[in-house]
């Protein structure tokens, strides 16, 4: 064995012999390439967040090979010009469906990189054939060989806890960025195929979707006609492999929608493709000619119906420019206002952020040259303004808009039932009905925002926590050695919780050169003459999945490192690598059930949950003294494992569970949405911010029993708290605490209710966190 031994220290996971390693991935392509040069090209459109590089396989026929460019700025240009798009289709017989095929986006879902290679090498290879022949005639096939490079080499699902497949709205990974980038904005895909897994003995599972659908795109031009190329699809593996396929919109009413614009296809649907995901049995070979032959059925469905499909997407876009509104009429304003003036705005950092990311996703925005009115408000020069008579309303919309509530409607949902970017940014974005003159400029970008420092009484200079930039200042102060510290009561004009900090002479120069890079304002104020609670940054562990702690407290400036869930599982010891503290997330799914290992038997080898033996070097961890910040389920389950902070808490359970087969039943549901809590801005868990503030809660969780030695920091609002989203039975929750801590025997515990960093999406909530954080350190 020892001559074996080699097999053991590679970094890569160990895959199935007859799987493709990541660092395989060059050569395999450059082979394929080779076998027909002139059909296909290799590009690196990004790399992952650990540096690895994401290749990009484009196929067509040679002589589509050297009219790339004109395919593509044939799309780019029906989202701006649906009409002369129209005329061009009509006059040119050589304008193509580019076809987007996204492999193995969960790392641990190897058979769609396997697939696509299968794919391209039947597409370079079998020429002759005549639907091969059509196909490279009639459509660019665009593959992302491996969406996850970093996934694969670790033999994980996700990475730094974000699902990439939960991050095509948001874009807070450079995976997802790079395609949003390269080819979503690029292209404009008519058509688009994700390969997941697994379901084990159950069938192979090809989206169309069921209710409820997002008002937000066009249905009747993406969504139903999709039934039928995924008809197509099922017939090749059928026909193929001879196995079932089970089409959602055809075999379920509810649970298994496409609702929620957070996932790799329902993202391209607001670009006007008919999109899919692919959930194949097993990760074996039968899984990746699943895989294969549901890319290759939706490529001949594409290429037989080419000219409907570009129709069709030019279509959607033809109507959001002439503001066509159908059955969706008050869905879509004239125009959305983002303002900068801080009497207009809560907060002009995200709100500028999000001008860059509309713009980023091909959105038209406008700024206005000189004031002007609307709806009766006197709006200033610099205000932004999103049209929404353009050809990506649908997906500007989605972004802007405040949600609706769809618990009347139906009974399970598959995952987030509302996203607002303002609301979980926490900036204002105002809708206008009506319609508005105004001197406008396209903008590429926002104008970049700078703070203010005012040397005023020197020695002692104050600036507020009033949004994420603060919380990264103090923080880089710290750790330049400066002695930065928060008060413990108001003063003057600032809330308490405001940072302080006091250096020798080279400060107001340090402050000077961070006022040019973040926005924040601070002030000389001498003498402050009020208690003030020192800075700590400690050693912190995060665990869990689904959401966002490791990376928004990482970009905070906290020294917080990622600890998957695999380590543990192997016996990772959290006290013997210096760690202080631990911050745990998540639902019950993935933590304390693990359904591919215990339903669907798919876990080949690897438990894709944090198992019993990886939760009890939690339990010891904490049982040592260690403090814990627990959020969620996970959170408040551990320190009732753990026998911490002796509260009882309930959590979301009324819905089924819609994200998995009928014979899996969850405790915890998937209910969601936007809720109002009471905040104590005097208590240091809760420093900025007050009563009825705006947070989302996925999984909710409240704490049905406070003991004595902790304090309740903030509540779920009394009455009507829940506003939009997908929770059926709300009125449990009114009133309930939902941030609760305390210390016991010199531990602390934060326990909180609601992610506040849930998967990036909520910006708003980040310095609940970060609270927590300042907390464990004093």
């Amino acid at each position: 064995m020892a001559a074996l031994a080699y097999q053991w220290d590679r970094e890569e996971y160990p895959l199935f012999r007859n799987f493709t390693l990541y660092s395989e991935i060059p050569a395999a392509l450059q082979e394929l390439q080779a076998k027909n040069p002139g059909l296909m090209k290799i590009d690196v459109i990004g790399r992952s967040a650990e540096g690895r590089e994401l290749y990009l396989a484009t196929v067509t026929n040679a002589q589509g090979m050297g009219q790339l460019e004109k395919y593509r700025h044939f799309m780019a240009r029906a989202v701006e010009d649906p009409d002369q798009a129209l005329a061009l289709l009509r006059e040119d017989g050589d304008l193509r469906v580019p076809v987007f095929i996204n492999a193995s986006l969960h790392g641990n879902e190897i058979t769609g990189t396997d697939g696509a290679l299968m794919l391209i090498e039947k597409l370079l290879t079998e020429g002759e054939d005549p639907e091969v022949a059509e196909v490279l005639a009639r459509t660019v096939v665009l593959v992302n060989v491996c969406a996850n490079p970093d996934g694969r080499v670790r033999g994980i699902a996700g990475n730094n806890g974000i699902d990439l497949n939960r991050d095509y709205l948001t874009q807070s990974q450079p995976e997802v960025q790079a395609v949003v980038q390269q080819v979503a904005t690029r292209w404009f895909p008519s058509v688009m195929v994700d390969l997941h897994g697994y379901f084990g003995e159950g069938n192979v599972t090809i989206d169309a979707c069921t209710i409820p659908h997002n008002p937000n795109y066009e249905y009747d031009l993406v969504g139903a006609p999709g039934i039928e190329e995924a008809r197509a699809m099922a017939g090749e593996i059928g026909a193929g492999l001879g196995l079932a396929v089970d089409i959602p919109a055809l075999k379920m009413k509810e649970g298994w929608d496409d609702y929620g614009p957070v996932f790799t296809p329902q993202y391209f649907m607001y670009l006007g493709a008919m999109s899919h995901t692919v959930e194949v049995k097993h990760p074996n070979q039968e899984g990746i000619r699943t895989a294969m032959l549901a890319a290759w059925g939706a490529l001949k469905y594409a290429a037989k119906h080419r000219e409907e499909i570009l129709h069709r997407q030019i279509e959607v876009y033809r109507r959001g420019i002439r503001g066509e509104t159908g059955e969706n009429k008050g869905l879509f304003p004239f125009a959305y206002l983002i303002p900068v003036d801080r009497k207009l705005q809560r907060d002009p950092l995200e709100a500028s952020k999000m001008v860059n990311h509309l713009v980023q996703n091909g959105i038209q925005v406008k700024k206005g040259l000189a004031s002007f009115e609307a709806e009766g408000v006197i709006y200033p020069p610099g205000t932004y303004v999103v049209p929404m008579r353009q050809g990506l309303r649908g997906l500007a919309n989605t972004m802007l808009w405040p949600g609706e509530d769809l618990s009347q409607r139906v009974k399970a949902m598959y995952d987030v039932s509302v996203y607002s970017f303002p609301h979980m940014c926490g900036f204002d974005a105002r809708p206008v009905g009506e319609e508005f003159s105004a001197a406008l400029e396209p903008v590429r970008s926002a104008s970049r925002l700078k703070g203010v420092f005012e040397r005023g009484a020197g020695q002692v200079y104050a600036f507020p926590a009033e949004n994420n930039d603060a919380v990264k200042v103090a923080n880089l102060l710290l750790k330049e050695g400066f002695s930065v510290c928060r008060t413990a009561q108001g003063f003057r004009d600032f809330l308490p919780g405001t940072f302080l900090v006091q250096g020798g002479e080279d400060l107001p120069a340090r402050l000077t050169a961070l006022t040019e890079e973040y926005y924040v304002h601070i002030t000389g104020v001498g003498a402050v003459g009020v208690a003030a609670l020192p800075i700590r940054l400690r050693k912190v562990a995060v665990v869990g999945d689904n959401f966002g702690a490791y990376q928004a407290m990482k970009e905070m400036g906290f020294d917080v490192s990622f600890v998957q869930y695999i380590h543990l599982n192997r016996g990772y010891d959290l006290t013997a690598h210096g760690f202080e503290a631990l911050i745990l997330a998540g639902t019950e799914t993935g933590i304390w059930r693990d359904p591919f290992a215990d339903w669907l038997g798919v876990g080949y080898g690897v438990h894709f949950a944090l198992v019993e033996r990886g939760r009890q070097q939690l339990r010891n961890f904490l049982q040592a003294g260690h403090d814990f910040i627990g959020i969620g389920y996970a959170g408040a389950k551990l320190n009732e494992e753990a026998q911490l902070l002796p509260a009882e808490f309930s959590f979301t359970a009324d819905a089924t569970t819609g994200f998995m087969p009928e014979n899996v039943q969850a405790a915890q549901s998937a209910e969601n949405g936007l809720c109002l809590i009471d905040a104590d801005p005097q208590d240091l868990l809760t420093y900025s911010f007050g009563r009825a503030e705006r947070v989302y809660a996925f999984g909710p969780v409240w704490f049905s029993k406070v003991p004595a030695e902790a304090k309740i920091a903030a509540h779920f609002s009394p009455g009507n708290f829940y506003q939009k989203g997908f929770w059926l039975n709300p009125a449990q929750a009114a009133g309930q605490p939902v941030v609760i801590y305390g210390s016991k025997e010199g531990r602390k515990t934060v326990l909180m209710g609601i992610d506040p960093t849930f998967r990036c999406y909520t910006p708003a909530t980040y310095r609940l966190l970060a609270n927590a954080l300042y907390y464990l350190g004093l």
